[in-house]
């Protein structure tokens, strides 16, 4: 069964935040965190349990992405959707940036 992505407004913000910020660095790094992005994206409608539970809120999901960057979601299994939140790099605090209301 595949599950229907939903973006909320702060992931979509985040992720092209990242986006942009890698942009400014390397075009190609820009190009391979788009590419990582949608496959994550994809992996997720096909098995969203595939990645553990946040440790500090398991009702959040986190999904490495390339360059230290993490997709948070979570999963509405009535359903079957898998709400995407933000996209955070790694080295900031996670869970403070996870609940930054926007």
């Amino acid at each position: 069964m595949q599950y229907r992505i939903k973006k909320l407004k702060t992931f979509d913000k985040s992720a092209f935040e990242a986006d942009s910020y890698l942009y400014s660095l390397s075009p190609n790094a820009a190009d391979k965190y788009f590419e990582n992005y949608h496959e994550k994206i994809e992996l997720l409608k096909e098995n969203p349990f595939i990645f553990q539970a946040f440790e500090e809120d398991p009702y959040f999901r986190s999904a490495p992405l390339v360059f230290g960057y993490r997709l948070f979601y979570n999963i509405d299994e009535k359903n079957n959707i898998v709400i995407l939140h933000r996209v955070i790099h790694g080295s900031m605090d996670l869970a403070a940036q996870l609940f930054l209301e926007e």
